[in-house]
């Protein structure tokens, strides 16, 4: 078993299932299976005022809707197959021991930045589609053909050889 102490020194304290029970301050079930304790076992934490969403903190999954008789485990390892700490475990445990929780950690901190590079992704997507949104109603703003048009008729008018003996003449 982990020392809460030196452990609170390494990871956040909601690594440990007796940080994350503390989070179910207004929990409405008190008994059967889906205590505080449970979902605290199964790696949840209470994410919303309403202590109605729960939130895995080894695999950000968000849950609400919690009934009774739900069990907390089960439920975790159906809605998130994918969560390194339900696939490490065959139930809900009691301890975690330091190497299971530093290999949880490293997993974590590893689907974090996926999700933090996937949102940079997106986020540079929307922005070039902004901009090129933007730029597009610059030009038509703008009416670019037009000037583009008038631009190439001026040009055209001072090559002719009509403008540039005019323009000779009213020199002379």
């Amino acid at each position: 078993m982990i020392n809460s102490s030196i452990a609170s020194d390494c990871f956040s304290n909601m690594a440990l299932a007796e940080y994350r029970e503390k989070s179910f301050i207004e929990w409405p079930f008190k008994d059967g299976k889906c205590t505080a304790k449970q979902m605290a076992k199964a790696g949840f934490y209470v994410t919303k005022t309403d202590q109605q969403a729960v939130t895995c903190y080894f695999c950000f999954k968000e849950l609400e809707g919690w009934e009774k008789n739900d069990d907390p485990f089960n439920e975790h390892k159906k809605h998130a197959p994918y969560c390194e700490f339900v696939n490490m475990f065959e139930k809900a445990p009691d301890t975690i021991t330091f190497a299971q929780l530093l290999k949880l950690e490293r997993a974590r901190r590893k689907r974090a930045w996926v999700c933090i590079d996937l949102i940079i992704f997106l986020l540079k997507i929307l922005i070039l589609h902004c901009f090129n949104k933007l730029f597009i109603l610059f030009f038509q703003e703008l009416q670019i053909d037009k000037i583009y048009d008038s631009t190439q008729q001026i040009i055209q008018k001072s090559l002719s050889k009509n403008t540039i003996k005019r323009r000779y003449k009213k020199r002379k």
